[in-house]
């Protein structure tokens, strides 16, 4: 359910206190660009209202009746992060608010109690919340659930400098097994989608960062992010899983855009003096840079000629050659492409036999516990590493 995972990226559950009592209200809020996603999901549902602001827009549900819904949905379909915890206090709160008595005569203590409870609930949620670690026995991660939460979440980032492309998703929380949980869901993705060429894996595609502090930021909250830089991965698997959905919010011209750079890139026609200038101007043309508040000029370039520019150089043929060894040539210039990815490393048995496969030596360094240097000196000196009581050598994976 795609309005599951929006609402972990997005929703917010507010308990407002009043003159005479308590209100209750759910909000989304969004940038004004995406006001036509609140409409979809005002008349989809058709509960609460939309408003538009100058450079925002939001959908309130406020009526108890509309709550009651939103109630009833979110019962049966459980959100995934820690906001399943605010919806939780707040549809207690609600109830315990539309079931009061009246506060007349003797019912004035009965009333009082009820108001302390939801007080309590109130003052412990969203911000108020510690920012714990939750483990949801049924956390279940669906292909629309993780749809919406990219849109509310992700980032399709791409340097203008180095032209280096990434995926990243992250949230202000301790939900990491949420994320791991997500990580296994991405990783089971590449035997649907490419077949073998990955069937003997074992690391994981994605990096998972988890931050509780910050230098010099002693108030910062906790963050938990996954990204992958995997081109391959990438190019074969994340791209066709997410075009084959359907998109709500502006975040998916972002993911167009960045997979078109993605597919010239694996084209070699980035080394190309017209392929690099059009791809830094899609790039001056995304995320932030697209809004229609945004301020750089260059987000407002005609966007028809750009798109015609595109598949234009899309249509034209690879700028990559296999030489007779087997190596790519940049057949713009006549000259090897030197490959700059991070060789990967295996962890193998005293018997010869692969235990795991990491992306690069700093990876291995950080599963087992001990330091980059160290991980490469036991390549180079051919030394046995000690891992759980067990001897392996590490080995460098041949390009």
């Amino acid at each position: 359910m795609k309005l599951r995972g929006f609402i972990d990226g997005e929703g917010c559950f507010v308990i407002k206190k009043t003159q005479h009592g308590y209100q209750f209200e759910f909000i989304i809020e969004v940038h004004i660009d995406d006001l036509a996603v609140l409409n979809f999901l005002q008349d989809k549902l058709n509960i609460g209202k939309v408003y538009a602001y100058c450079s925002s827009a939001s959908w309130k549900v406020n009526r108890q009746a509309d709550i009651k819904v939103l109630i009833d949905i979110l019962s049966n379909n459980p959100l995934n992060t820690a906001k399943r915890l605010d919806f939780e206090d707040w549809k207690c709160a609600f109830e315990l608010y539309v079931n009061r008595v009246s506060g007349e005569g003797d019912n004035r203590q009965e009333q009082s109690e009820v108001f302390l409870k939801i007080a309590n609930l109130k003052n412990g949620m969203n911000k108020n919340r510690p920012y714990e670690v939750f483990n949801f026995d049924n956390i279940i991660i669906t292909k629309y659930w993780l749809l919406g939460f990219i849109e509310g979440e992700g980032n399709f980032n791409a340097e203008s400098k180095s032209l280096a492309l990434k995926f990243r998703l992250g949230q202000v929380s301790r939900d990491k097994l949420l994320f791991q949980k997500i990580v296994l869901f991405l990783d089971e993705l590449a035997n649907e989608y490419s077949g073998k060429s990955f069937s003997e894996r074992i690391s994981s595609f994605f990096h998972m960062y988890e931050y509780t502090s910050f230098k010099n930021k002693p108030n910062a909250k906790p963050y938990v992010s996954i990204e992958t830089s995997n081109s391959e991965y990438l190019l074969k698997v994340l791209v066709p899983f997410l075009k084959s959905l359907s998109w709500l919010t502006k975040k998916e011209s972002d993911f167009i855009d960045w997979a078109y750079i993605l597919t010239l890139k694996s084209e070699g026609k980035h080394l190309l003096p017209e392929g690099k200038e059009l791809i830094l101007k899609i790039i001056s043309q995304m995320n932030s840079k697209r809004l229609s508040t945004a301020s750089v000029e260059a987000a407002k370039d005609d966007r028809i000629n750009l798109d015609f520019e595109i598949n234009k150089l899309l249509a034209s043929p690879s700028n990559y050659d296999v030489g007779s060894e087997g190596k790519r040539i940049d057949k713009s210039s006549g000259k090897i492409v030197q490959e700059t990815a991070s060789k990967g490393v295996t962890l193998v048995d005293e018997t010869g036999e692969i235990f795991k496969i990491f992306d690069s030596g700093n990876l291995c360094a950080q599963y087992l516990g001990v330091g980059r240097t160290s991980v490469y000196s036991k390549i180079k000196s051919n030394k046995p590493v000690l891992f759980n009581n067990k001897k392996y050598y590490i080995k460098l994976i041949s390009s």
